[in-house]
């Protein structure tokens, strides 16, 4: 009974918000958000290349990373920005127009799980990102000639995504608390977003950071996300060969979860003690 009653929060609040979501789904804005942007970054990102070497990727590049070309690793980390964007800004985000919209505390009043509830802001959210990471994928298949490792690379790979969605989920849970207390959680993402560039290794390979540094990337989950779609799609690595990365992955999605949902209710307590649930 509890189960189907968590289904029916889960499901009515999941499509309310890909509703509010696909709305702004107009032609102009998804030439302008989906392909006219990564093609800017991605031909960015080309030049640059074809700056610092003339083939358009260094040999320090090989020779550290193992991949033959820049602009392909590239196209596999710019299409999980959106992801990690998604992470620390969309769920907050959702909850917060809530909070502006007044409905807010109604929401809170009623018997279902907030649990459910949020993990269903969160998780139409970050679908929504999916939508972008694969349009970004065939765009670099399409236009820059990346080639993939078919076959069961392409199911370790869709594996290793959607593993990652769930461990972003928890930091998601985080920043929707965030977003109860300061208020405009998308500011605090967007404030964020060049740290996770720098230290995930979405543009350029982690083994080029300093020694020091390299840690703190070990503690991002989209690190180990990205080093699974790469390696399997672009190296051909299998899953045995990616086991370290799973297990990585699969221990951030245990801790930050309960961690995050932890998090989100202290921060929401505190929101309803100081009257900051009702401010925006």
């Amino acid at each position: 009974m509890q189960v189907g009653k968590e289904y029916r929060t889960f499901r009515a609040t999941f499509v309310s918000t890909m509703k509010s979501v696909i709305r702004y789904y107009t032609p102009t804005g998804f030439i302008a958000s989906y392909l006219l942007l990564p093609i800017t970054m991605i031909g960015t990102a080309w030049v640059v290349s074809r700056i610092v070497s003339p083939t358009g990727t260094p040999d320090f590049f090989v020779q550290i990373t193992g991949y033959s070309d820049y602009l392909t690793f590239v196209i596999v980390g710019y299409a999980f920005n959106g992801l990690m964007f998604s992470s620390v800004s969309r769920g907050g985000d959702a909850v917060y127009r809530e909070q502006v919209e007044g409905t807010l505390e109604m929401i809170m009043l009623t018997p279902s799980s907030r649990f459910t509830w949020i993990l269903s802001k969160t998780s139409a959210s970050i679908l929504d990102t999916l939508f972008s990471l694969i349009a970004i994928l065939l765009l670099g298949e399409i236009i820059f000639g990346l080639e993939f490792q078919g076959g069961f690379n392409a199911v370790v790979a869709v594996a290793g995504t959607l593993l990652t969605v769930v461990a972003l989920e928890g930091v998601s849970l985080v920043f929707v608390g965030i977003g109860l207390v300061l208020k405009q959680p998308h500011v605090i993402a967007v404030l964020l977003q060049p740290f996770v560039i720098f230290l995930s290794g979405m543009m350029f390979p982690v083994e080029s950071l300093p020694q020091w540094i390299q840690p703190i990337s070990g503690a991002i989950p989209l690190t180990y996300g990205l080093n699974i779609v790469r390696r399997s799609l672009l190296l051909g690595w299998d899953l045995e060969m990616l086991a370290g990365d799973f297990l990585a992955l699969g221990l951030f999605a245990v801790v930050l979860i309960p961690m995050g949902y932890y998090f989100y209710r202290a921060l929401e307590k505190r929101a309803m003690e100081t009257g900051a649930i009702r401010t925006f």
